[in-house]
């Protein structure tokens, strides 16, 4: 409160003046100060913009996506949020779209919910966002997991092994720091980057 605002106050409390006046005076004084501190602009901020407006690098998407294709705010493939809910069967698990009977205490699990945890195949592994993923120790590795078009070791921190499988020719879905990060049946894939990408997992 600068000298000049304290002294109307005072001047104010000091005069007969009734009770109602003298809080009005306090009220306007705190309204002031607040202001003054954190700026009118943060008072009145801008709200988010809703799906389907135009937007650019600078917009604030309420889905928190600007499609670069439309130019306008949309909802992320995938993706979930209060402005982005998933369809009709699906929950959304960490801020992606999951098959409710897949959902398994808190991931979105590939494999079997057994007691709360999610179980995966005999060779596999359930990584931190419910993916059941083929493990293995080196690009020479053999993975026996991907199809017809077989797969490759990537590496993965977070396996025992060092890495899991990932189909041929998978193309990534993002960049991230662990498989927490990565939607439902992939993986955060160290072999490229830094930033590591979000590849396919298989099992």
């Amino acid at each position: 409160m600068d000298s000049t605002k304290f002294d109307d106050w005072t001047k104010v409390l000091a005069t007969s003046t009734s009770r109602r006046q003298a809080l009005k005076a306090i009220a306007a004084t705190t309204v002031g100060g607040i202001l003054g501190l954190s700026g009118i602009g943060n008072v009145f901020a801008k709200p988010c913009v809703p799906n389907g407006r135009h937007c650019n690098s600078k917009t604030v998407c309420c889905s928190g996506f600007c499609d670069s294709t439309t130019k306008r705010c949309a909802c992320q493939l995938g993706t979930c949020s209060s402005a982005c809910p998933c369809p009709s069967g699906q929950t959304c698990v960490n801020g992606f779209c999951c098959p409710t009977s897949q959902v398994c205490n808190g991931v979105c699990c590939s494999g079997t919910c057994v007691n709360g945890q999610c179980t995966c195949p005999s060779g596999c592994l359930a990584l931190a966002n419910g993916t059941c993923a083929q493990i293995c120790t080196g690009v020479s590795d053999s993975c026996t997991c991907g199809g017809s078009g077989g797969s490759v070791c990537a590496g993965d921190s977070s396996s025992p092994t060092g890495g899991v499988c990932s189909p041929n020719g998978a193309v990534n879905t993002g960049t991230c720091t662990s498989d927490a990060n990565c939607p439902p049946g992939y993986f955060c894939n160290t072999n490229f980057g830094p930033p590591a990408t979000c590849f396919p997992a298989c099992c």
